[in-house]
């Protein structure tokens, strides 16, 4: 079986994660309209922090499943180089945001 090539699985487990991280800032946004709880001072942190757990987990093994698994198939070099092709990519995503974000500020937020 032909093994694919690093930089596209990077790319893909780098898109897989900024389509989860947009997810939950899309809930987190979007939760406290949906849920009305009165008493919220248990309830909140306990979503949120339930949600983080959730949310490493699963960025952790986007990010660092097919790595481990490399390396656990002695492919150790392969999975050194595809753990930096994940780390470059999620770089240059959060370059990518940080650029977009400063183009779409209303310019009397920059001074």
């Amino acid at each position: 079986m032909k093994t694919p090539k690093l930089y596209l699985v990077s790319l893909a487990s780098t898109a897989g994660v900024i389509f989860y991280i947009s997810f939950v800032a899309w809930l987190m946004t979007n939760l406290g309209g949906w849920i009305d709880v009165p008493n919220q001072k248990l309830i909140g942190p306990l979503i949120f922090l339930t949600l983080f757990v959730l949310s490493a987990t699963v960025v952790g093994s986007l990010v660092l499943g097919y790595p481990i698994w490399l390396y656990f198939e002695n492919k150790k070099k392969d999975a050194v180089r595809l753990f930096g092709y994940n780390v470059v990519f999620l770089f240059l995503m959060l370059v990518l945001l940080v650029a977009l974000a400063a183009v779409s500020l209303p310019k009397w937020q920059l001074d």
